[in-house]
């Protein structure tokens, strides 16, 4: 069962107050009161101390009226729902609740039904809310959850030349990649050769272990990415310092060779290539003008 939604109760004067209370049944419109205040002073720090869903206010108070409180909470607390009544049938509050988006303006004295049908809205509007708020929340795991698989076909795509280019930046930032923050770029790819069956058959695993043993050489190396391709283990990495950009030749090798000693300890395996080269625009390593070691398909 869903907790009841809160709702605060504002007037200047306590049998109003106590009338209201006692007059609706708020748990069959699924509300409670959790508390009461006598001015919008008053109002505003219990506000806080409470954390309603709903206020219910008179609009004429001592110290701060119902429509300078309902303004203050449209600042502060905006997802908070007003609900405005007054013995006044005037136009011109009537007006300044429509700009302050209260969503309620009731005339005294409150008739319990019409409280009621009122109450009955607002929890489906907060009822709502809160689906969708669900919804963006579930949204946003599923996203997370399949954020390597997004960016690994992102970079698989670029290196094919199939992302556009006004799109590159915005999706490099939204996949929380650092590749076009370099002076230089290096790109390189692992392949494994002459493998039995048995590789074959667990080349999945294989390839996370592969990628996984690049990625801890690469780790003090800067703005990097490894992603898998048919052909095998990709890495495109950015060279922020020119000094390192201008030894890539010879920096970039040793890291590849070195790790594919260890890639020939595993068993299933007999052999392992490699390939790399580093380019002054990042805008080579992409398309068919770009980088032929990402994009060959072959092992």
């Amino acid at each position: 069962m869903n907790e009841p939604y809160k709702i605060l109760l504002v007037d200047d004067e306590a049998e109003v107050r106590t009338s209201i209370i006692r007059k609706i049944d708020w748990s069959a419109v699924g509300f409670q009161v959790v508390g009461d205040a006598e001015n919008g002073v008053d109002a505003l720090e219990k506000i806080e101390q409470l954390e309603p869903d709903v206020v219910l206010t008179d609009i004429r108070m001592p110290y701060m009226d119902g429509l300078e409180m309902a303004e203050r909470l449209r600042e502060i607390h905006p997802s908070i729902k007003v609900v405005l009544f007054s013995g006044f049938d005037d136009f011109e509050y009537a007006q300044k609740a429509i700009k302050l988006n209260i969503i309620e303006y009731i005339l005294k004295p409150v008739n319990a039904e019409e409280m009621m049908e009122i109450l009955l809205r607002i929890k489906g509007t907060l009822d709502e809310e809160i689906q969708r708020l669900r919804d963006l929340t579930n949204l946003q795991e599923s996203f997370r959850k399949n954020l390597p698989i997004l960016r690994e076909k992102f970079l698989s795509n670029l290196v094919k030349g199939n992302a556009g280019k006004e799109d590159i930046p915005v999706l490099m930032e939204e996949y929380g990649l650092s590749l076009l923050e370099g002076n230089r770029w290096v790109a390189a790819k692992v392949m494994a050769q002459e493998m039995d069956n048995a590789a074959w058959n667990s080349w999945n695993l294989l390839a996370v272990s592969v990628q996984r043993l690049l990625e801890d050489r690469f780790q003090d190396f800067g703005n990097y990415s490894c992603f898998q391709r048919p052909s095998g283990i990709c890495v495109i990495a950015a060279m922020e310092d020119e000094k390192r950009a201008d030894a890539a030749d010879y920096f970039f090798p040793g890291i590849v060779q070195g790790s594919q000693k260890d890639f020939e300890l595993h068993p299933h395996c007999r052999h392992w290539t490699s390939c790399g080269e580093h380019r002054k625009y990042f805008s080579q390593l992409c398309g068919s003008k770009g980088s032929c070691c990402l994009q060959s398909d072959c092992r």
